[in-house]
């Protein structure tokens, strides 16, 4: 259904929660799903 920016959403929430399991996650999503480049490495060096 490529509903990617719902899913990110989602991340966000879950990072807000617990930070150490999520946030590579989310990366990753907003890296292949999003092509959200600049993002995607931000969060994965906080990771």
């Amino acid at each position: 259904m490529k509903k990617y920016d719902l899913a990110v959403a989602c991340y966000d929430k879950a990072v807000l929660y617990d930070r150490k399991s999520y946030l590579g996650r989310r990366g990753y999503l907003r890296c292949i799903f999003q092509k959200d480049y600049k993002n995607a490495i931000i969060d994965m060096e906080m990771a």
